[in-house]
Formats: C-alpha cells, sequence, structure tokens
C-alpha cells in the first residue's frame, strides 16, 4: 500500500492568546504575535518596542523588529516584503499576491526555505477570509511551520490517489478561532486570508 511521503519543520514558539480583558480596543494581534516569538509578555511588546498600547501596522512591526535585534532578542530579521508578481490592493500593500493558484508554489517554496532556516513568518491577514471581496488585512498571525509532500486519499468508489500538499502552519491569537494552530494550505492561504507579504525573524534562542 502507498505511503505518504511528507516533509515538514514545525518551530516552537506561538502567539500569545488575546488576552481579555482587551489591552489595546483595536485589537492586541500584533503584541500577541511580537510577544510569542520573543517569548516575552504583551505587556513588554507595547512598553519597550511599541512604546504606546495602539495597534501595530505593517510598518511598525518592521521598525520593532530593528529594535528586537539592536536588544539581541532576534538574532536576524527580514522587514522588507519578496514581492513576486504582486498585486496591489487598496491600502498599498501586496497581502494577496497574485492569484493563489500561480503564486501560491513560488511562495511556499520562500516561505519553507526561511522556516528551514529558523525564521519565523509574521503576516497580516484578513481574519474574516474573504479574500479580494473583503475589505484587506486586519489582524496578525505567526507562522511557525512548513510542510511539503504527497498524501494519499480514497476517492469515492475506492480509487486511491495521491495529492500534493503545500502547507504553512499557522498561529492565531484570536479569541474567535481558539487561538487555533492549523495547517493551511498555501493556495487557500494567499487566496482567503492574504499574508503574502511576510515579514520573518529568527530569535537569539530557540
Amino acid at each position: 500500500m502507498s505511503r505518504d511521503k511528507i516533509s515538514e519543520v514545525v518551530l516552537p514558539r506561538r502567539v500569545r492568546p488575546q488576552p481579555t480583558p482587551e489591552i489595546n480596543g483595536g485589537g492586541d494581534c500584533g503584541a500577541c504575535v511580537f510577544a510569542g516569538l520573543f517569548d516575552i509578555s504583551i505587556e513588554c511588546a507595547y512598553d519597550q518596542f511599541h512604546e504606546e498600547r495602539t495597534t501595530i501596522s505593517h510598518g511598525e512591526m518592521g521598525r520593532m523588529l530593528r529594535v528586537a535585534e539592536m536588544r539581541e532578542i532576534a538574532d536576524r530579521f527580514i522587514d522588507q516584503p519578496a514581492h513576486f508578481r504582486p498585486r496591489w490592493s487598496s491600502n498599498g500593500l501586496a497581502c494577496f499576491g497574485e492569484a493563489a493558484f500561480l503564486s501560491a508554489k513560488a511562495w511556499h517554496h520562500y516561505v519553507q526555505a526561511m522556516i528551514d532556516a529558523g525564521y519565523y513568518g509574521l503576516a497580516q491577514i484578513d481574519i474574516d477570509r474573504k479574500g479580494l471581496d473583503g475589505k484587506g488585512s486586519n489582524h496578525w498571525v505567526l507562522i511557525c511551520g512548513a510542510r511539503i509532500g504527497e498524501k494519499w486519499v480514497t476517492r469515492e468508489g475506492g480509487q486511491r490517489c495521491g495529492e500534493f500538499i503545500n502547507e504553512v502552519l499557522v498561529s492565531c491569537s484570536a479569541r474567535r478561532t481558539g487561538g487555533a494552530v492549523e495547517w493551511v494550505d498555501a493556495g487557500d492561504f494567499l487566496k482567503y486570508r492574504g499574508g503574502y507579504d511576510l515579514l520573518f525573524a529568527r530569535p537569539t534562542t530557540p
């Protein structure tokens, strides 16, 4: 019988769960991601790296990563997203890239290489998963794993066939997701959630 052939790398750190009550009424997801990535408290992420308890933008997250490197809790970071063939969205970022079926494989290979090197991905997504029909990115998540391979499934009628998988492991702080850690197909992630324009950081300690 054919066996699944899957190669995966999973990094250990996860986002901090959304605190109750919220610290920032506009959402604490950025601070939850930053705090989980560097193993600090959410309050510390705000007060020592963001310097105020407000929503963290894409550009501001990049600045916070630079501060983290200066304070030697980040070994290395990448604060400039890699755009392969971007499709620009209304907020000026290529959060949905090109059509997912055209860019997902290249994007996943890039992410997998970074995960293999010990980097975590910081992604802004649409938490409502409405893709280009939504209002753009409104939530931060952490990408902490990647896997690729072939799994065998049984079709209707009993036929066995192989399915190729390209997935990322997503850690989410939101209460509505129950602090989910889930494997998500790269194409579905890009098509429905966004996250194309990733930042990356590698903590000083594992």
